[in-house]
């Protein structure tokens, strides 16, 4: 019997704001890719629970402060190849509505974003996105899909 192979696990939140009928994509840093629009998205820390983590990239990359409200989505990524060699990831992605609070847009770019922008429905396609991905999930919102409260996530602390 093969020894079994321990697979990486990485989880991503990625949220949807919308705010007096705009939503809010953030400008990646990444020349690379021709510095795309995106979500607000990113890797929850070790020991960090979802929300929290929805939180703090919003903040870092958007310079606003959000509530979390529900799941839109949730996208589990099973590793094709799986090997001692070649450890793909598990990959759990987070999609997230989440309420505006408070604070002003970020301005000023750094290693995380350039900059942080509020865009119409009718705007958004017409931005050199990411990945198509963004017009998928503003569509399946914007049909009235169902949505999960957040409340139905619950973290705890592990004791020993």
């Amino acid at each position: 019997m093969p020894a079994k192979v321990p697979v990486p696990t990485y989880r991503v939140v990625l949220m949807l704001i919308e705010h007096q009928k705009r939503y809010l994509l953030i400008q990646e840093a990444k020349p690379h890719l021709g510095n795309p629009w995106y979500l607000p998205a990113g890797g929850v820390e070790p020991g960090e629970d979802l929300k929290t983590a929805a939180q703090r990239e919003t903040l870092e990359e958007a310079g606003i402060q959000i509530l979390p409200k529900y799941f839109l989505e949730i996208e589990h990524t099973l590793p094709l190849d799986l090997s001692a060699e070649n450890p793909n990831p598990e990959i759990w992605r987070f999609f997230i509505v989440a309420e505006f609070i408070g604070g002003s847009l970020k301005k000023q770019p750094d290693a995380e974003s350039l900059q942080a922008q509020w865009f119409s429905p009718e705007e958004i396609p017409k931005l050199h996105l990411r990945t198509p991905r963004v017009l998928e999930v503003l569509q399946k919102y914007r049909s009235g899909c169902p949505l999960y409260p957040i409340e139905l996530y619950q973290s705890q602390v592990a004791r020993e």
